[in-house]
């Protein structure tokens, strides 16, 4: 008998299959037509078509295969799950109160939700085509799993400049492969301005973003440019204000960050650079 949890074992992959399927057919067809080459050079006895066609169908193979294998840990609950990584990073508990801002996937603050009894855990969609363009957000946005009643979860709507919650009313902010979508350095340094505004003194801001690493030009080759740079979210949480505390790269794959946002006499310090 196959349990819930073996079926939905790929569900994270299944899903960014579904909305990253224009890469994965156009890279299918290529294998496909390099084999056809080969077949071709074969029979018509075109000895020079084989080398240049078995090196292509490799490199087609390779990134095919490490983008399925980086999808399923990126994604799928028992691949390196950054948000639960994220979750011990910031030594929290199961009662505290968190707020998770994402685009509208309700996968990973509903796996969260799952970690807390009497906590709770506000998710606050940013979404907006204005500022996410890209139309595999857009298909997994329409392929999302519909979120499920749970009285641990706040369902909220909000902008990346204008979150629906008080000045330093929270204690954590988890961010887990959501900045990533913003492609403007300055769209995503006023969100980190933003979370700074919500936090409380000494509040922290859990963070999980892609970049790029050797691993990810490994995996990705030459499209690994439309990464940020490897030390980008570093500086970016130091320009919004925040106190790197600890980071922690997964499998070279994703990079968790905590941080804190400073007490008032912390950040008189850090202006007078002490």
């Amino acid at each position: 008998m196959i349990t819930p949890a073996q079926k939905n074992r790929y569900h994270g992959l299944k899903r960014h299959l579904r909305a990253h399927w224009p890469f994965y057919a156009f890279t299918y067809g290529g294998i496909m037509a390099t084999l056809l080459l080969i077949g071709f050079g074969l029979q018509a006895e075109l000895w020079s078509f084989i080398p240049i066609g078995l090196a292509l169908l490799l490199l087609l193979v390779y990134f095919f295969s490490t983008a399925v294998w980086s999808a399923h840990l990126l994604y799928d609950e028992n691949g390196l799950a950054p948000h639960h990584y994220l979750f011990d990073m910031g030594k929290l508990r199961s009662a505290d109160e968190i707020v998770y801002i994402g685009v509208g996937l309700p996968d990973v603050p509903m796996t969260l939700a799952r970690r807390l009894t009497t906590g709770h855990i506000t998710v606050v969609d940013i979404y907006s085509p204005q500022w996410m363009r890209g139309q595999s957000l857009r298909r997994a946005r329409a392929h999302a799993t519909k979120p499920l009643s749970d009285p641990r979860i706040i369902w909220q709507s909000g902008r990346l400049n204008l979150l629906p919650l008080p000045n330093a009313s929270v204690s954590t902010v988890i961010l887990s492969q959501t900045a990533v979508e913003l492609h403007q350095r300055g769209d995503q340094l006023l969100l980190f301005k933003e979370i700074r505004r919500i936090l409380a003194e000494n509040g922290r801001f859990l963070l999980a973003e892609r970049s790029r690493s050797q691993t990810n030009w490994i995996v990705m080759g030459v499209t690994a440019v439309r990464l940020p740079a490897a030390n980008h979210w570093h500086e970016l949480l130091i320009e919004a204000g925040f106190q790197p505390y600890a980071e922690k790269s997964l499998n070279g794959l994703i990079t968790c960050y905590r941080a804190h946002k400073p007490t008032r006499a912390e950040a008189r310090q850090l202006q007078l650079g002490l």
